[in-house]
């Protein structure tokens, strides 16, 4: 019967960590990006028919939204991870954040969308 050696180095330790702290600080940079996007833009572009003061309490609600959907996806995502394995896990949640940022990014500001606005904002309203 042989044995397996499950040594891990310091360099892995440490490259472990560093990955860790590299990916939390990007997480929360994003977030502070998105949060000062949500409070000088975002009512502007997405809710140009509020009062100035509902547009904003909308835009931050997005915001807010973002950790409700966090804890809701570690409770998801977490339970799948453990099931089919975590790097398919990442796989399919870094594919569906690209996705969604992209689509942020394409989607067109209210004013822009004419008779067609109706049908796809009436799921958010």
């Amino acid at each position: 019967m042989t044995t397996v050696k499950n040594e891990r180095t310091t360099s892995d330790l440490i490259r472990a960590a560093v990955s860790g702290w590299l990916g939390t600080a990007l997480e929360f940079m994003d977030f502070q990006l998105y949060s000062l996007g949500a409070a000088l833009v975002f009512h502007e572009i997405f809710f140009p028919e509020q009062s100035a003061a509902m547009a904003l309490i909308l835009a931050m609600g997005t915001y807010g939204a973002g950790y409700i959907a966090r804890i809701v996806g570690a409770f998801i995502f977490g339970r799948m991870g453990d099931s089919i394995g975590r790097k398919k896990v990442l796989f399919i949640t870094i594919t569906m954040m690209g996705i969604c940022t992209t689509l942020i990014g394409v989607y067109p500001p209210m004013p822009r969308w004419g008779s067609l606005r109706r049908c796809c904002w009436s799921p958010c309203a």
